[in-house]
């Protein structure tokens, strides 16, 4: 059997098994999934025995290459271009898209303390709030919200009047009621925002309800809005 790879397909499989082995790594570090540890050492050791594998075979004699190994060369040299591509797409999504595992459990985390730190601090007029981050993409039941407004990346926040505080209120005077009871309650939530690097206005989509449970408006990228049905 001849040699196919050449010594510059090896040196570009080491560097694709490493760069592998890396996001391996880092996938651990986020989901301490073990086998972020196990796959690098096997990829490690496949590429080694490879290597020793290649250096016994003695090189292919100096002249034209037959066509079968031109051939294979050439998909070979594909391939590894398919999986640096594929690579390089699964750094991205690991470094630019959603927040990982560890850091959406602590995000929850501070959510559920800032509910019941709102709560403990206003025992006689506390609101029914239920703190979400990602909701649409976490919890799979995203609450009915205009066309246009995304969660994603955001703190979603239910608001349900079990005091009446907007019963007796429409128009300009329920946006401003609105306004007051989200200012306050968003200040249980500081350093949450604070560790997601965004603020209120950019960071929190909110939806207020009547006792009933009837939506009555919702709050997002700084604006109050009166729900229309």
């Amino acid at each position: 059997m001849r040699q196919i790879l050449s010594k510059g397909q090896l040196v570009v499989c080491w560097a694709l098994g490493l760069w592998c082995s890396f996001l391996l790594v880092a996938w651990f570090a986020y989901t301490e999934n073990i086998l972020g540890l196990i796959l690098p050492a096997l990829v490690i050791a496949g590429l080694a025995l490879l290597t020793l594998e290649l250096r016994k075979r003695k090189p292919q004699k100096e002249g034209k290459p037959v066509a079968r190994g031109k051939l294979a060369s050439r998909i070979i040299s594909v391939s590894l271009l398919i999986i640096a591509v594929a690579l390089t797409v699964v750094a991205i999504k690991m470094t630019v898209g959603a927040p990982p595992t560890k850091e959406r459990d602590l995000i929850d985390y501070r959510l559920l303390e800032a509910r019941v730190d709102y709560i403990a601090r206003n025992p006689n007029s506390f609101l029914d709030v239920r703190f979400y981050y990602e909701h649409a993409l976490l919890y799979g039941r995203l609450a009915k919200l205009p066309e246009g407004v995304d969660v994603k990346g955001k703190i979603f926040v239910e608001i349900f009047d079990t005091r009446d505080v907007f019963s007796d209120k429409s128009g300009m005077n329920l946006l401003e009621q609105f306004k007051r009871e989200l200012e306050h309650i968003s200040l249980f939530i500081i350093p949450v925002t604070l560790r997601m690097h965004t603020t209120r206005e950019k960071g929190i989509v909110a939806k207020f309800y009547s006792r009933e449970r009837t939506p009555l408006g919702y709050f997002y990228r700084g604006e109050y809005h009166l729900w229309e049905e």
